[in-house]
């Protein structure tokens, strides 16, 4: 596929956008599309690495075990698609036009790598859906895609009116996906509307008036451009040859909240920090370029913000100017980071101090 068919894509069905912004560094957003909410809707959007987030659950069930790493991933999803609903100011949609929206819906979780969600079967009477597809993004590797089941019991239950929970019926792993909504389902999380909605001050965090580059021109459009990003014939994406895919700034922070409510930031930093160091591994080994640099263009084009990297002593000070601020905070990042420093300089840095300037904003992680 050509770079402009590649950019083309992208600005038109990748986020339920009108506009999508992607040739700022630091920063990339949306502007919702008319159909599907209010268009004076602006999403901060970033991209993420699948491996780490593969890593995680893999420990999470090392550790929790299967079950209760299931349960956590459904509520986490459930909570992604309800924020994901809020934040667009989603208007009402009459019955009529719910297939229609489904179908828009469908073919974005498509897109950003949710290929288990590709094709769907609604069937109103019931208040039933079912989606399916294969091969999909995280749990064609764990075996565990609780997490999708609840992205779409939350967007389902909102667009009904009611609560509608979720489920799998996937066969033969990764080969099968489907997942149910289905109003016969018994009750299994129902999410907290007042702690999803969006933060009053989000778009002042979020989108600055003015941008000041400090020198910096990566961005997501470069990353096309200069094709270091790919799209395959699935419509996934690869950094090099590592699966990437876009999301909301509060996907990241809500994994991270459910993981502090049940007291388990412990395994939350082994698998993101262990999975970002094999990812590190993978991507440099053998590579002769400056890695901090590296790090920084990934950082920036991601949409995690301008990023200046320093060595003190035997400190990393990384300042992060106009990083992605929700109500959830930014420990993910914050440990995806600490992984890449840890390969990076061949040691294990163990503590971290996190200063946030909101007037700026500027995020700084000192790394010890």
């Amino acid at each position: 596929m050509s770079v402009n068919k590649i950019i083309n894509y992208t600005l038109n069905k990748l986020f339920f956008p009108k506009v999508v912004t992607i040739d700022k560094p630091g920063i990339i957003y949306t502007i919702a599309d008319r159909k599907f909410g209010s268009p004076s809707v602006k999403k901060r959007i970033i991209w993420y690495f699948e491996d780490p987030m593969i890593s995680l659950q893999q420990e999470t069930i090392k550790t929790m075990g299967k079950k209760q790493c299931s349960e956590l991933w459904y509520r986490i999803g459930k909570d992604v698609g309800t924020e994901f609903m809020l934040l667009s100011k989603i208007r009402k949609i009459p019955s009529f036009l719910l297939p229609s929206v489904l179908d828009t819906i469908s073919n974005r979780l498509k897109s950003a790598g949710f290929t288990a969600l590709g094709n769907f079967e609604y069937i109103p009477k019931n208040k039933s859906i079912v989606f399916y597809g294969k091969n999909n993004i995280i749990c064609r590797n764990t075996q565990d895609g609780e997490v999708f089941a609840g992205i779409i019991s939350g967007i389902f239950s909102f667009l009904i009116g009611e609560n509608i929970e979720g489920k799998l019926a996937c066969k033969n792993c990764p080969n099968f996906c489907k997942i149910i909504a289905d109003k016969d389902i018994p009750f299994r999380y129902r999410p907290d509307f007042d702690e999803l909605k969006p933060s009053k001050i989000y778009d002042k965090l979020n989108f600055p008036n003015q941008i000041d580059r400090t020198g910096n021109t990566d961005s997501f459009g470069n990353l096309l451009k200069f094709k270091i990003v790919r799209l395959d014939d699935s419509g996934r994406f690869y950094f090099e040859n590592k699966v990437i895919s876009p999301t909301t700034a509060d996907f990241l922070g809500l994994i991270v909240n459910h993981y502090l409510k049940i007291d388990k930031e412990s395994v939350l930093k082994k698998g993101v920090i262990d999975g970002a160091e094999k990812l590190a591994s993978d991507l440099l080994d053998k590579k002769t370029i400056n890695k901090i640099g590296y790090l920084k263009t990934v950082l920036s084009s991601f949409g995690w913000g301008i990023p200046n990297v320093e060595k003190v002593n035997k400190k990393i000070i990384l300042d992060l100017l106009y990083p992605p601020i929700t109500e959830y905070g930014f420990l993910y990042q914050v440990f995806f980071i600490n992984g890449f420093l840890n390969y990076i300089f061949k040691k294990e840095f163990k503590n971290f101090e996190i200063l946030l300037k909101k007037d700026i904003p500027q995020l700084q992680i000192v790394y010890k």
